[in-house]
């Protein structure tokens, strides 16, 4: 399961939260001053599937 939710620093600086969670895994992923035309979401899905990895 995975959520993003967006909001606002004190300052006015854009803050977006991404977390997710699974069997063995549970992340998180802030991303501040992101401008509105960039895409937190996307970005999310790339960390994401670059920290999900099978233990070795």
């Amino acid at each position: 399961m995975a959520a993003c939710g967006t909001g606002q620093a004190k300052t006015g600086i854009p803050v977006d939260i991404c977390v997710w969670s699974d069997h063995h895994t549970l992340g998180m992923v802030t991303f501040i001053g992101f401008a509105k035309t960039d895409d937190p979401h996307g970005v999310f899905g790339q960390i994401r599937a670059e920290l999900e990895q099978p233990a070795r």
